[in-house]
């Protein structure tokens, strides 16, 4: 979206809005299905179900807020400058720390998933010792505190 630009009319803004709040819907209800079937139906054993619901809850959570808050910067549902300063800087740093933190997470989720499908492809016998489930769980807690510990530094000396 570029402020130079001048729309004449808001159908850009319409389709826009009603493209990524479609997306939004349908990835929130697909990740809550799988979310629920992952915990409820189906016995969690093997380490490629622990990445996939890794995978979920940080698309879920992408979902639910950086399209909202794309929404409401494109249309210009608020305008940052009449906010308070500190509520404008909360929105701001909340829209940079979701998106990257869900960005990064899914990133290195598909490639922990990517390596654990190699091993199992290429040295069967070898990765039957590090493919359990407890290690899938580290492995993912290691990846959510990594990069919250990651922001949180760079915050820090910044």
């Amino acid at each position: 979206y570029n402020e130079d630009v001048k729309i004449q009319d808001n159908s850009y803004l319409l389709l826009f809005t009603i493209l990524w709040s479609t997306i939004a819907i349908i990835g929130i209800l697909a990740n809550l299905c799988v979310i629920f079937v992952m915990l409820f139906s189906i016995k969690l054993t093997s380490a490629t179900q622990y990445f996939i619901l890794n995978l979920a809850v940080s698309d879920m959570l992408f979902l639910m807020i950086c399209p909202a808050l794309l929404i409401i910067n494109v249309n210009k549902l608020i305008h940052y400058d009449q906010l308070p300063h500190f509520l404008a800087v909360v929105m701001c740093k909340a829209d940079y720390f979701s998106s990257h933190l869900t960005v990064f997470i899914n990133c290195l989720t598909l490639m922990s998933m990517t390596f654990d499908r190699y091993m199992v492809i290429m040295h069967p016998l070898r990765s039957l010792s590090f493919r359990t489930k407890n290690k899938a769980i580290l492995v993912n807690l290691i990846i959510w505190i990594g990069r919250l510990k990651n922001y949180i530094h760079l915050k820090i000396i910044k």
